[in-house]
C-alpha cells in the first residue's frame, strides 16, 4: 500500500533496496498450491475444499479479515456440514483432485513451464500470437484461472486447458462451489510463500507480485 514515490527512499540496515519481480507470479503460486494439495490426504482435501467454499462474502466495500485457517473453520464453516448432498460433493471433488494429481507428468510439465519463466510465451506460441500481445495474454490467462466454471473459455483459456489439462481441472474443482474460492485460495498461497523462511532470510519486503531486497541479496535471488 506504500506509494511508489516513497519506496525509493526505503533503506534496510542503511542499504538501498531494489525491486525484483516474481516471474509468472500467479501461475507460480498455483504451482505451489498444487504441491501442497499433493501432500494432503483425502480428508485434508475435503477440509481444504470446505474452507474455501465457506469464505466470507463482501459486504459493501468491506470484507472482514480472518487470519488463520482455524478461524475460517470456526467462524465460517458451512451450516450444512452434515448435509449428505454436500458431503458427497466434497467426497467427489476430493477424489477427482487426487485423480488429477496422479498425472504427475502433466502436473510437472505445468510447474516446469512456469519455472522456465516462459509460461505466457508458451501459450502465445500455441496460439501463434505476437510478442507485443503478451500483456493481453497475461490478462486473459488470469481471467481463465478465476472465472466461473460455467463461463465460456477464451482462446487463451482453451490453450491452458489443452496444454495443462490436469492442472486446469484441479482449479475448476476448487472453484466448483464458488468461483471466488480460487482467487482467495491463491492469495493465501501467495501470502504463505512470501512469508516462508527463504524469503525471511532475504529480509525481503513484499509488494504484490514483487519483493524489495538490498542489492547484495538481489544478486543471489
Amino acid at each position: 500500500s506504500m506509494p511508489t514515490l516513497i519506496r525509493k527512499y526505503l533503506r534496510y540496515d542503511g542499504k538501498e533496496l531494489t525491486e525484483l519481480d516474481i516471474s509468472n507470479s500467479q501461475p507460480a503460486m498455483y504451482g505451489g498450491l498444487l504441491t501442497k494439495l499433493n501432500e494432503y490426504t483425502k480428508q485434508e482435501l475435503k477440509e481444504f475444499l470446505r474452507m474455501v467454499d465457506s469464505l466470507p462474502q463482501k459486504k459493501g466495500k468491506k470484507m472482514r479479515t480472518i487470519r488463520t485457517d482455524e478461524e475460517y473453520r470456526k467462524k465460517y464453516q458451512r451450516e450444512n456440514t452434515c448435509d449428505s448432498d454436500y458431503e458427497k460433493n466434497l467426497e467427489s471433488r476430493a477424489e477427482a483432485i487426487q485423480e488429477a494429481l496422479r498425472d504427475a507428468e502433466g502436473i510437472q510439465k505445468y510447474k516446469d513451464d512456469v519455472a522456465s519463466g516462459r509460461f505466457y510465451e508458451i501459450i502465445m506460441k500455441n496460439l501463434e500470437m505476437e510478442p507485443e500481445q503478451r500483456g493481453e495474454v497475461k490478462t486473459a490467462v488470469l481471467k481463465a484461472f478465476y472465472q466461473r466454471v460455467t463461463s465460456e473459455l477464451s482462446p487463451e483459456g482453451k490453450a491452458i486447458k489443452e496444454l495443462y489439462r490436469s492442472a486446469y481441472a484441479i482449479m475448476d474443482l476448487i472453484k466448483a462451489e464458488t468461483h471466488a474460492a480460487a482467487a482467495i485460495a491463491m492469495q493465501r498461497q501467495e501470502s504463505k510463500t512470501l512469508q516462508s523462511e527463504s524469503f525471511k532470510q532475504m529480509n525481503a519486503i513484499t509488494i504484490h507480485d514483487a519483493i524489495l531486497v538490498t542489492e547484495d541479496r538481489a544478486s543471489r535471488a
